[in-house]
């Protein structure tokens, strides 16, 4: 039998999920923090979503031990984000991904996700590529335990001249990498500000 979550039944919450589709047009999240969650109620419509797709949700917790699920939800938004996988980087492809520089706020993984909030400058006319890469032919975890990638980021020489950030999430999902067995993801990103520099992601 659910039981109400704590004395107030309109607390709204939020949390990073990944999407679960449970048949047409139903919805199941999976939180980073609040693990899984199914629409008890419902205050969101016509959203179309894709199993696997990352989406920031705001919520509010009516149930707790919800037929199976960990808590019973009332929806209230729902910002759904591009969602990727790792893509190998060839000899051949390595000029379509490019190396130009990101501007990049925060990354961390959860949900089993490589998480990014980035700025870009704005193209006039065609839309810029984001990747996230491993190089062909390395094995999946290096001699130093790590998972190593690369972040590569495609203008295709369309952006503005003038700064205007434009803010972006993308997150990148990491379950073709045997991540469970390894320390962690070592990162390399050409930034912006800082030129090429390797950030260490340790499991999460």
């Amino acid at each position: 039998m659910p039981s109400l979550v704590g004395s107030e039944m309109c607390i709204r919450d939020s949390d990073w999920v990944t999407i679960r589709v449970e048949g047409e047009g139903v919805y199941s999240f999976t939180g980073d923090t609040w693990g899984t969650m199914y629409p008890a109620a419902n205050a969101v419509w016509n959203y179309s979503l894709v199993e696997g797709q990352r989406a920031f949700l705001v919520f509010n917790p009516l149930f707790d031990n919800y037929y199976g699920y960990d808590v019973g939800i009332k929806p209230e938004r729902i910002y759904p984000f591009l969602t990727k996988s790792v893509e190998e980087l060839t000899d051949e492809n390595e000029e379509e991904f490019a190396d130009h520089p990101a501007y990049l706020e925060n990354m961390w993984i959860a949900g089993g996700y490589l998480n990014v909030i980035f700025n870009q400058k704005l193209p006039t006319t065609h839309k810029h590529r984001v990747s996230l890469v491993k190089k062909a032919g390395e094995p999946d975890i290096a001699d130093d335990g790590y998972i190593h990638l690369e972040y590569r980021y495609n203008t295709y020489g369309d952006t503005l001249d003038v700064f205007n950030p434009s803010v972006g999430v993308l997150c990148y999902n990491l379950n073709t990498l045997p991540l469970e067995e390894a320390k962690g993801i070592k990162l390399k990103i050409n930034e912006a500000y800082y030129g090429a520099v390797s950030y260490t992601h340790l499991r999460a």
